[in-house]
């Protein structure tokens, strides 16, 4: 019995003191390029900011009488293993400013959740661990 405590307090230990790797975050800078072919889709592109090389593109369908936004945000680094395809949902919260979260689709980090913020013309992509 003292033996299975002991263990249990070790364990209880280690998940206290073991952290989680903190968020990767992107910072981007983006123009409004127009809208897509179809009409509907805003079209942002830019690029990340170094140290990252890569470039962003958000093709984000707002639906103006709600305020919902559903965006698919690529990213294209200089490998391919760590470009990524988002589907992601949010909110316009003010003019200038749009918050969305979702989910990597495409990818090696395909599964993995994501948040994008774009203020103006930055943008901040974090993938959660």
């Amino acid at each position: 019995m003292i033996r299975l405590t002991i263990l249990s307090l070790g364990a209880l230990v280690l998940l206290l003191t073991v952290r989680r790797a903190p968020a990767t975050k992107l910072d981007f800078t983006a123009q409004y390029d127009g809208r897509g072919a179809e009409g509907i889709d805003d079209i942002w592109r830019g690029t990340l900011h170094t140290p990252d090389a890569g470039v962003v593109e958000v093709r984000m369908e707002r639906r103006p009488v709600t305020g919902d936004v559903h965006a698919l945000v690529f990213v294209s680094h200089d490998s391919l293993s760590r470009s990524f395809g988002a589907d992601v949902t949010g909110r316009q919260t003010d003019d200038s400013t749009v918050q969305l979260e979702g989910h990597i689709d495409v990818g090696r980090a395909s599964g993995k959740a994501v948040e994008v913020t774009l203020r103006g013309t930055h943008g901040t992509i974090t993938l959660l661990h």
